[in-house]
């Protein structure tokens, strides 16, 4: 069977750091199209699983939207990591909205849907307000984290002892995601950014493609210089519990 995510041989020395960074802190770290940080974000999940011997219903991997989590899900699946470790942050909300605090979910009369900022809103009380609740998960990863609200990295921080944190500030799709400062304050890492630079796999076509949406001339110059070029990681964080 085929599958989108390269084999750990194949990673670079730099992607590997990253990889097997210590889960004592925090990380963040920031790439642009196709440098390969979902593949890096699946190996380290599987590798933070197995090096610190986290049971399977003690971490999460949580994406933007579905579509995201099934193409997530048929790759950790050839490293042995359950399908349900994977899911929505907006979906995990709702979930530990019913079991803590009510059944019956907050209501958008507009949207026909569950109020999800409402939803975060009160969940994050709830953990604010209820210490033993806090701290379910042994690590967390997020993919796409710049579309995330500061009220969700409030409650991350509150819900595991280690995040890591994915990001693209140049594909942010939604109004109202994080800016960097918050973010960085939410976790309490450094307020360096941690950039993940090269387009790790990518064609000279694809890398061009992707380019165009770059706005900056120089970042754009940067991006394609790395087409066939090393892959350059730099890493932020802060102490956090270790996982067990």
């Amino acid at each position: 069977m085929s599958t989108w995510l390269v084999p750990r041989s194949e990673l670079t020395v730099d992607q590997l750091r990253v990889v097997e960074a210590s889960p004592t802190k925090h990380r963040l770290v920031f790439g642009l199209a196709g440098s390969g940080k979902t593949q890096v974000l699946v190996h380290r999940a599987a590798f933070l699983r197995e090096r610190y011997n986290v049971q399977e219903n003690t971490f999460r991997i949580f994406i933007l939207t579905n579509v995201l989590r099934d193409y997530i899900r048929s790759g950790v699946a050839f490293l042995g990591l359950p399908d349900a470790a994977v899911s929505t942050f907006d979906a995990w909300c709702v979930d530990f909205y019913q079991n803590k605090l009510s059944r019956s979910l907050p209501w958008n009369g507009t949207t026909r849907s569950p109020d999800f900022p409402k939803i975060r809103r009160l969940v994050l009380r709830f953990l604010r307000e209820n210490t033993n609740s806090q701290e379910p998960f042994s690590f967390v990863l997020v993919d796409e984290g710049q579309d995330l609200t500061n009220e969700s990295f409030e409650i991350l921080k509150l819900i595991s002892r280690h995040v890591t944190v994915f990001a693209d500030y140049l594909q942010q799709i939604y109004e109202g995601g994080a800016e960097i400062g918050n973010i960085t304050d939410a976790l309490g890492v450094s307020p360096q950014k941690a950039f993940l630079l090269g387009t790790y796999r990518n064609s000279p076509d694809v890398a061009q493609l992707a380019s165009y949406f770059i706005s900056d001339r120089q970042r754009r110059a940067e991006y394609l210089s790395q087409v066939k070029g090393n892959v350059s990681f730099f890493v932020s964080g802060t102490k956090t519990g270790v996982p067990s």
